[in-house]
């Protein structure tokens, strides 16, 4: 009996390694893949309040791009959009995309009372949740991508992030 309990807890043991081995390294090679992804432009569909749906990819812009995710009850997005419609001159350069997961009434709302939707460099659209997961790895708002107009990433940021890094990075080589 004792030979049993010992094999089986052995098994039991051997068994919980590889489960944790399997689970680092399908999560490392996730990793890698959105390391991949957001590298240059990722190619993903942004469907407009409109009910139009555009595609974005590399060559998407010769201008420097700002992938920004938002939500609309986020303290922080709010701010951080006021804070481009402010500062817009400095920004005129850099194409903004504003992307969310919400409905198409609180994404319009968000650029309405913001001001957003009157910028003539900026859209606002929904994305899918794929898209959120396994195309940008988006974990939190606000969430920004820094492309420059050769559309590489050169800076992604987590949290609030100040006008003057978003200007540096989109113009950076």
């Amino acid at each position: 009996m004792k030979k049993i309990l010992g094999s089986l807890l052995i098994l039991v043991t051997l068994s919980l390694v590889g489960w944790m081995i399997y689970a680092s390294v399908k999560t490392l090679n996730k990793k890698e893949a959105l390391i991949d992804s957001i590298s240059q432009v990722p190619k993903f569909s942004l469907q407009l309040p409109d009910s139009a749906s555009i595609s974005i990819w590399r060559d998407f812009t010769e201008s420097p791009l700002l992938l920004i995710y938002f939500n609309s009850e986020c303290e922080y997005c709010n701010a951080e959009a006021k804070e481009i419609v402010e500062k817009q001159e400095q920004l005129e350069g850099i194409e903004m995309i504003f992307i969310s997961l919400e409905p198409f009434h609180k994404i319009k709302q968000f650029g309405d009372s913001i001001g957003l939707t009157h910028l003539p460099n900026v859209l606002l659209g929904k994305i899918d949740e794929q898209t959120a997961d396994e195309i940008l790895g988006i974990t939190s708002a606000p969430q920004l991508f820094i492309y420059n107009k050769e559309g590489q990433l050169t800076k992604q940021f987590k949290g609030s992030t100040r006008i003057e890094a978003i200007i540096k990075y989109a113009n950076q080589e």
